[in-house]
């Protein structure tokens, strides 16, 4: 179903973030800016942070503009790509990091997948800093915010 949503973006506070108002999911709509169009696949997309997998071959990226929102992060587009199966719906986001020298949130080690996540500013298991880009969606329910799209 179509519907719209916001993207808020922040490089290890949610202080200072950047931000798109409203975006739409348009299934049947064209690629434009901040109007994302999943396209359908029979199968989903291999979950390793790439799109290399070759169900994201034939889906256009569409690009969100952000806006700073405190001192902001320097991020001021994202691209996104969307597919859907019968039962699940997947988004590809990249963007341009101004300070990518931060290591990533998610982890393998010691034959698990684990959360890296410290606001303190803790190290991980390996001794790494943990302090990453984090990203939202925000998707409204139109029985409470009918005036969400707006």
């Amino acid at each position: 179903m179509d519907a719209p949503f916001a993207l808020a973006l922040t490089d290890n506070s949610w202080k200072n973030h950047d931000m798109a108002a409203v975006s739409k999911l348009d299934f049947n709509g064209a690629v434009r800016e901040n109007s994302v169009v999943p396209k359908q696949a029979n199968l989903p997309p291999v979950l390793d942070g790439r799109d290399v997998d070759g169900v994201w071959d034939h889906v256009e990226a569409t690009t969100i503009i952000l806006e700073p929102a405190g001192e902001g992060t320097g991020i001021s587009a994202v691209s996104v790509k969307c597919i859907y199966t019968e039962e699940e719906i997947f988004f590809f986001l990249s963007w341009q990091d101004p300070t990518s020298d931060i290591p990533g949130r998610w982890k393998y080690s010691d034959g698990r997948r684990y959360n890296r996540y410290d606001e303190n500013g803790q190290t991980d298991l390996d001794g790494e800093l943990i302090a990453e880009d984090m990203l939202a969606f925000f998707w409204a329910d139109p029985e409470i915010f009918p005036d969400f799209d707006q």
